[in-house]
């Protein structure tokens, strides 16, 4: 039982890492600006977070204990915030319980460090 409920966490944090990509990539598109500059702005922040995730926040990342969950706030915090700004309060805020739940349930089942 305690392997389906880590194995459910993991996915639900696997698509929440998504959502925030996905967020943070769509919020230029409901920007008042040419199609290109949302475009740029668009793909350019979903790289920048990608490449930051890729860096900070991948498993095999070095960070650990307090660092990880500072940058995870803040990396999370980011995805959220674009929802917010997208005028999805209640989305947004959906998202920061699911994150905070999915985090603690990651800490106390030992996922992560």
């Amino acid at each position: 039982m305690l392997s389906i409920i880590k194995a459910l966490n993991a996915t639900v944090a696997f698509a929440l890492e998504l959502a925030t990509l996905v967020a943070v990539g769509y919020w230029p598109f409901t920007w008042q600006q040419s199609t290109a500059v949302r475009a740029f702005a668009g793909l350019g922040l979903a790289a920048v977070m990608a490449s930051v995730w890729g860096t900070f926040g991948s498993p095999g990342s070095s960070l650990s204990g307090v660092g990880r969950i500072v940058f995870e706030v803040c990396w999370f915090g980011v995805g959220i915030a674009a929802v917010y700004v997208m005028r999805r309060r209640r989305l947004a805020a959906a998202f920061a319980v699911v994150f905070v739940v999915n985090a603690v349930l990651a800490r106390v089942l030992h996922q992560i460090d």
